[in-house]
């Protein structure tokens, strides 16, 4: 079963095939391959997606369908929040409260006893920070995929989401010693959802996120984050090595001057983005981590049908060595891509990912 074929990578033993891990976001091939409206049916039309097209590991399963006219954008909370067309989910993007305006706002700010209303990030209940949905996506999905959810805020994205980019960098970058404090407060914060999760959830993989990283490399330096953020992430992943946790980890853009700090600090696989060096990478951890990836979306979305092929096949062909390489799309696999386009991409997974 594909569930049983993801845990065999995960845990190194080489399945028969290379793994797919993917977040199915077409309604067009959605309809076609399940036979449901998936605005409509959206967690049925996905489990009959991951189930018929083999998609062997999942974060969890659609629970909402949103439609958008051509152009359209959704807004609420008086147009803080705003959705636009990505599959059939939507893509939400909350701006920050307009109470932080300065650096001076954002440093007498804490997380545990400031008022948090109108940050969504900060709700105990915001969904990406509790595993409630991941649990009833994998009780639905039984042995069709390996379900882990993923963990959205491990340090970056605290301050991403509640103060915006802009301010967050000026601050971080004219007061590093006071905004040092503010790292510690939501580190801790970051440590009490962990706890919170892996109270829920006994599954034995932790995925988890951070976008510390742009196209062309790291946000900060290096030394910045080995002073600022990685003490904080050997703590907290400290907590999920205690529970038996592998810890998967994820962020966007090329961080690959980071991937030597995070295999010390504990990370036992990583998200590979189609800018970094898929060959160097398995070459030095093909055969003790976790690799998923590479997938270049782009190709899948503005390339042939044989572009498409030759960039599943280059995955191939590099990862097929690391027993626990998964193929990736890295953008994910949205509304976009030509219908032909994607159905070839289902093929070519199975027809290059024989070991």
């Amino acid at each position: 079963m594909p569930k049983a074929e993801a845990l065999a990578a995960m845990f190194l033993e080489g399945p028969p095939y290379i793994p797919e891990y993917d977040w199915l976001d077409h309604p067009a091939l959605m309809a076609e391959v399940s036979g449901l409206d998936p605005f409509e049916h959206p967690t049925e039309a996905h489990k009959i997606c991951i189930e018929k097209l083999r998609i062997d590991w999942v974060l969890f399963l659609h629970g909402r369908g949103m439609r958008f006219e051509e152009g359209e954008i959704k807004e609420e909370n008086g147009g803080r929040k705003k959705y636009t067309e990505w599959g059939i989910s939507g893509s939400e993007w909350e701006a920050p409260p307009e109470r932080f305006k300065t650096p001076e706002d954002v440093l007498a700010f804490d997380p545990c006893t400031s008022d948090t209303s109108g940050i969504s990030v900060l709700d105990p209940n915001w969904s990406e920070n509790i595993p409630d949905w991941t649990l009833e996506s994998r009780k639905i999905l039984g042995d069709a995929a390996l379900v882990t959810g993923c963990y959205y805020c491990t340090l970056m994205m605290w301050f991403v989401m509640t103060f915006g980019w802009e301010l967050y960098l000026i601050t971080a970058a004219s007061y590093p010693k006071e905004f040092s404090c503010l790292i510690d407060r939501f580190a801790e914060l970051t440590a009490q959802r962990y706890r919170n999760w892996i109270a829920k959830d006994d599954s034995l993989i932790f995925h988890t996120h951070d976008d510390i990283a742009m196209t062309r490399g790291l946000v900060f330096s290096l030394d910045w984050y080995r002073k600022n953020f990685w003490p904080h992430y050997e703590r907290n992943f400290d907590i999920l090595k205690q529970a038996g946790k592998k810890i998967i980890f994820v962020s966007d853009g090329n961080y690959t001057e980071a991937l030597d700090d995070l295999a010390a600090l504990g990370v036992d696989g990583f998200i590979i983005d189609h800018t970094m060096d898929l060959k160097a990478i398995v070459k030095k951890y093909g055969q003790t981590k976790v690799l998923a990836g590479n997938i270049n979306t782009d190709v899948l979305t503005r390339g042939t049908p044989d572009d498409v092929k030759q960039e599943v096949k280059r995955c191939a062909d590099i990862g097929r060595v690391a027993p626990g390489f998964f193929f990736r799309p890295i953008g994910d696999l949205p509304h976009n891509i030509p219908l032909e386009n994607i159905k070839t991409y289902y093929q070519a997974i199975i027809d290059y990912g024989r070991r």
